[in-house]
This record gives C-alpha cells, sequence and structure tokens, in this order.
C-alpha cells in the first residue's frame, strides 16, 4: 500500500474544442453581422418614416397657409369694396350740395358779365363816332365781300350814317340808308333773301337766350 508521501500520477483526459470553438465563432460574426443589417434596415424605415411625416406636416402647413393667404386676400377686397362704397356716398353727398351752389355760381358770374358788357358798351355809344364805327365793322366783318354785291343795302341811324360818310368810312360799293328808326350805334343790313341784325340790343338778347340754360334768361330786360 502506498503511503501518503508517495506521488499518484495519472493522465487526465481533456475533451478536444477545436471544432465548437470555430463554429461559435462563425456564429457570433453572424449574429453581428445580422444585427448591423437590422440596424441599417432599422435607420432607412425610420428615415423614409420621418421623410413621409415631414412631407404630410409640410403639406398641411402649405395649405393653412393658402388658407390664411385667401382669408386675408377676401378680407382686403372687401375692405377696398368698402371703402370704394363709401367714397361714392361722398362724393354723391358733395355733388349734390356743391353742384347746385356752383351752378347758381354761374348765373350770377355770367349775369354779371351781360351786366358789365351791357355798361361797357353803353359806355362806347356815348362817343357817337365810335358807336358808328362799331357799327359798320360789325356788318361788315359779318357780311364780308357780301357788302359789295348789287341790293344790300345798309340801315343806319341818319347821324350815324352822315358821320361815317364825312369820315370817309363807307366804302364806295355799299349802299347806305338813313333809318331815324334805328337808334345810334345800331345798323340793319338788308340783303336780297335777308338781313343782317347788327343791333346792340338784339346782340344782348341773343346773348341772354343762349344762356337761357343758366337761369338767367330775362333778367336786366
Amino acid at each position: 500500500m502506498p503511503s501518503s508521501t508517495d506521488a499518484i500520477f495519472e493522465t487526465l483526459a481533456f475533451p478536444s474544442v477545436d471544432g465548437a470553438g470555430t463554429s461559435g465563432v462563425r456564429d457570433q460574426e453572424s449574429l453581428q453581422r445580422a444585427i448591423e443589417q437590422a440596424m441599417v434596415r432599422g435607420h432607412a424605415a425610420g428615415y423614409a418614416a420621418g421623410l413621409r411625416e415631414a412631407s404630410v406636416v409640410a403639406a398641411e402647413r402649405l395649405a393653412n397657409l393658402e388658407a390664411e393667404h385667401a382669408e386675408q386676400a377676401r378680407l382686403a377686397a372687401a375692405t377696398v369694396d368698402a371703402e370704394c362704397a363709401t367714397l361714392a356716398v361722398a362724393a354723391a353727398a358733395v355733388q349734390r350740395t356743391v353742384i347746385p351752389v356752383l351752378e347758381q355760381s354761374d348765373d350770377a358770374v355770367l349775369a354779371a358779365a351781360l351786366e358789365l358788357a351791357e355798361a361797357v358798351i353803353g359806355s362806347e355809344l356815348s362817343d357817337a363816332s365810335a358807336g358808328a364805327s362799331a357799327a359798320l365793322r360789325r356788318v361788315l366783318g359779318t357780311l364780308g365781300s357780301d357788302a359789295e354785291l348789287p341790293g344790300v343795302i345798309l340801315r343806319m341811324h341818319p347821324d350815324d350814317a352822315e358821320m361815317l360818310r364825312a369820315a370817309g368810312q363807307l366804302p364806295q360799293a355799299l349802299s347806305v340808308q338813313s333809318d331815324p328808326g334805328l337808334g345810334r350805334g345800331d345798323a340793319v343790313a338788308q340783303l336780297p333773301d335777308g338781313l343782317v341784325d347788327a343791333r346792340i340790343g338784339t346782340a344782348v338778347l341773343r346773348a341772354r337766350r343762349a344762356l337761357g340754360g343758366h337761369g338767367i334768361d330775362g333778367q336786366g330786360q
């Protein structure tokens, strides 16, 4: 029997792990690759989902902005229409108020102008020679070359006719007759087919009738 001090040596047999170790490494690498691929696919899927969500949000925001812009444009147009309507009402009110006043002012101005013209004419007629010459000029200005036609007769106040003859102002071809029924400074030309009324009173009356639409017809008569 061996003693306690004697060494006992036995051979230990360990199972071989060469094959199992290689297979485990390969499995781990495959698992790592699978994890990485899954991460890539997950990242891509998340990115695509994020893009889709961002596109939806952007479309909604754009639709909201377009709706807000359309509403602002509608409100602005309504405001402009309201302001234009207000201006139209104000303009109509001004016209109703101002135009009658302006028409009355026009009537007053025209009446005053006629009165002034009559006063100026009266002043001119106070100079007998000036009045006679003015009457002759009015007739000749109206007749023109017809003043020398046969059958044309100029009728004037006797004193005016004599004054113009003495001054040598009467055209030689014009026949002049004295008419005591005419006033100083008046003249009437008789033509074969009518007459030219160059009387001061007739001219003023024509002016008043022409302005009758302004409400001054018959004033000062």
